[in-house]
């Protein structure tokens, strides 16, 4: 591979000299007569490298560094600027324009030799890592189509309507929610937050899914390896209980995970819960909006613990949010963070529009609230609506 240098410099003896050891080293040269030129080059075309002098008529080498290091061009380019200003202070101001090394004038053939090498070796560890990133790039966005492939599928028919908003915050995050039939009658809820993002949180978050599934139940989830089913998934504290057992909080990951885990009975037309550490789900029905504020400790910090089983009403036409605290940490352009309040508020005003309308509204609001659409961290909301009938 021929390394593309661009060189430039006002002395066109040195331009000459400069392309005549560059070319004998085998690198592609293009000459520019000063920064102006030069810049102009740099825009059109496409180099690995700089070799810029310092002192030029209008547009100087520091400036010409910043100017590249400015442009928002593909790839990395390796800049040397050359310089009869050899004292400490001058190299600090070249290296801060943006050079990544400097020659002195007049310069050593072989010294240039070893700055252009070092160079060489930059670009091609740049190279390295772009190709390796752009692999890495692909896989976690593979990955994240597949986790939100596991997430539930909407539902606009009895006995729920179903819908939920998921932004991931780094392709893959720990977020994890769905909606199971146990049978008839019994029906699991549950959203759950694993501690910090990316890879590590999300394959904890699989192995969550896949033991809180119905059909992988009797897979077996118990520390002492005994296996449990689908009685034990209609029980939140049998639940929140085996998991805290299998998922004490160790090294070297240190994850843990917050966790809503209800159980809809659709006869009784009641909800039994556990919640531990989880964002307080909220409830709207037709005459109020609540906080299912109970709890206990996040899953895996206390050993032995006793999780308590909680009860509410779930009535046709009542809604049931489940939500992780990215939500409601959402900060604006100001740093005011969204808040339990401002989310009651607006899930409330949307309470009479379909439910997939309110989640799609939403969405659209909490990013007009953030000013962006990037996060930092995962969101998600999951929205149940018990149908009129049930």
């Amino acid at each position: 591979m021929a390394y593309k240098i661009l060189i430039v410099d006002d002395d066109s003896s040195t331009r000459n000299l400069l392309k005549i050891y560059l070319s004998q080293w085998g690198y592609d040269c293009t000459l520019a007569e000063d920064g102006s030129h030069g810049w102009e080059l740099y825009q059109r075309g496409s180099f690995d490298m700089v070799l810029t002098d310092w002192m030029m008529p209008g547009l100087q080498g520091p400036e010409l560094c910043r100017k590249i290091r400015s442009h928002d061009k593909r790839g990395y380019t390796y800049i040397v600027i050359c310089t009869v200003k050899d004292n400490v202070k001058n190299i600090v101001e070249g290296i801060e324009s943006g050079a990544d090394d400097y020659v002195t004038k007049p310069f050593d053939r072989n010294e240039l030799k070893v700055r252009i090498t070092a160079g060489e070796r930059i670009l091609r560890l740049e190279y390295t890592l772009e190709k390796n990133n752009e692999r890495l790039q692909r896989n976690l966005t593979q990955a994240a189509i597949s986790l939100e492939s596991m997430l539930p599928a909407p539902c606009v028919t009895p006995p729920v309507y179903l819908n939920w908003m998921f932004r991931p915050a780094a392709y893959i995050g720990g977020d994890l929610f769905n909606v199971f039939a146990l049978d008839d009658d019994r029906m699991s809820i549950f959203s759950i937050d694993v501690s910090g993002h990316g890879v590590a949180s999300a394959l904890f978050a699989v192995t969550l899914s896949n033991m809180l599934r119905p059909w992988g139940a009797a897979a077996g989830a118990r520390g002492d390896g005994t296996r449990y089913g689908i009685d034990d998934l209609a029980s939140p504290t049998v639940v929140a209980a085996t998991l805290n057992e299998r998922f004490q909080l160790k090294p070297p990951t240190d994850l843990y995970f917050t966790m809503f885990y209800g159980v809809y009975h659709r006869q009784e037309r009641v909800l039994k819960w556990v919640r531990a550490g989880h964002p307080a789900p909220i409830h709207i029905s037709k005459n109020d909006v609540v906080l299912l504020e109970d709890g206990d400790p996040p899953i895996g910090f206390l050993t032995d613990y006793e999780f308590t089983e909680f009860q509410s009403p779930l009535n046709p036409g009542d809604r049931l949010f489940l939500y992780t605290d990215g939500i409601i940490d959402v900060t604006s352009p100001t740093f005011m963070p969204f808040g339990v309040d401002r989310l009651k508020k607006r899930l409330l005003a949307l309470s009479e529009v379909p439910l997939n309308e309110a989640l799609s509204t939403f969405e659209k609001h909490i990013i007009d609230y953030r000013g962006s659409e990037d996060f930092d961290d995962d969101l998600s909301l999951l929205g149940v609506e018990v149908a009129e009938s049930v």
